[in-house]
């Protein structure tokens, strides 16, 4: 038990250092969010928990990946799950503020441009339109 803790904490303990240390070095060498170069920082941060889990289990402590990470090729009901609940939701969600009042469908996106005037800077509303 105490060593599962101690595996929990140095786990926790890495993955807030590195992906800390990685947000910082983005940011002291000049990288701003909303460039593209976020959008890998921001993948590369999503993978380092898994990355930190391999290092302790097989790195730390030279225990097997498979059994106690749950790692396993076989047919999952979950997966299905994990695969269709996310465009049902989106799609369920989409029905029910189509039932709203005041609320329509517009393929073409039309009246978009009107709604971000008031809410956008002259500046960014050319570039919009440029687009």
């Amino acid at each position: 038990m105490i060593r599962n803790i101690k595996k929990s904490l140095i786990f926790i303990g890495l993955t807030f250092l590195c992906n800390w240390l990685m947000v910082f070095l983005f940011l002291a060498l000049g990288g701003q969010w909303g460039m593209s170069s976020s959008l890998i920082i921001g993948t590369a941060y999503m993978f380092i928990p898994m990355l930190i889990a391999i290092l302790v289990q097989k790195g730390i402590y030279g225990e097997p990946l498979k059994e106690p990470l749950g790692i396993s090729w076989k047919f999952n009901r979950w997966w299905l799950v994990a695969w269709f609940l996310p465009p049902i939701t989106a799609f369920a969600s989409f029905g029910v503020s189509l039932l709203l009042p005041g609320v329509s469908y517009s393929p073409e996106m039309a009246g978009l441009m009107e709604r971000f005037r008031g809410m956008l800077p002259p500046e960014q509303m050319s570039r919009c339109r440029s687009r």
